[in-house]
């Protein structure tokens, strides 16, 4: 139960400086800019040993018409911020390694799609320990 209500409170804290902003007294229709200024976290993944979760943090790209995800990382504790652990603009599907020490996740190539070819996802492999993450798959 206390790991739900942790992915509730980071759902909130994430949507609130949007929702804030237009929760004033003045009403207006909702704009496209509005829209494109929205950002949410998916796919909550907690530590094994329920310490910390890891999420994909999903922003609007409105010069790609798409989605930027980067991997992001809280204390379920609360007790300090959240802190990226990827650039993106495509990294997603993190998934502990059972000591809790490294991250799989998904990176999808930027340029794939733009050069005419399908976009495939490769598995990196991210140690917590510091340093760049490393390909794993190469398909």
């Amino acid at each position: 139960m206390r790991y739900c209500s942790t992915f509730a409170i980071l759902t909130l804290l994430l949507a609130t400086p949007a929702f804030s902003a237009a929760s004033g007294t003045d009403k207006r229709a909702i704009t496209q800019k509005d829209i494109l200024d929205f950002h949410w976290a998916i796919g909550p993944q907690i530590s094994p040993d329920g310490s910390k979760v890891v999420y994909t943090y999903v922003t609007t790209n409105p010069k790609n018409d798409g989605y930027q995800t980067s991997l992001w990382i809280v204390p379920v504790s609360g007790g300090g911020p959240a802190r990226q652990l990827t650039a993106g603009p495509r990294d997603a599907s993190a998934q502990w390694s059972p000591d809790g020490k490294t991250l799989a996740f998904v990176r999808t190539a930027e340029g794939a799609a733009a050069e005419g070819r399908r976009p495939s996802g490769q598995i990196y492999l991210l140690s917590l320990e510091g340093g760049e993450a490393r390909p794993l798959t190469d398909l």
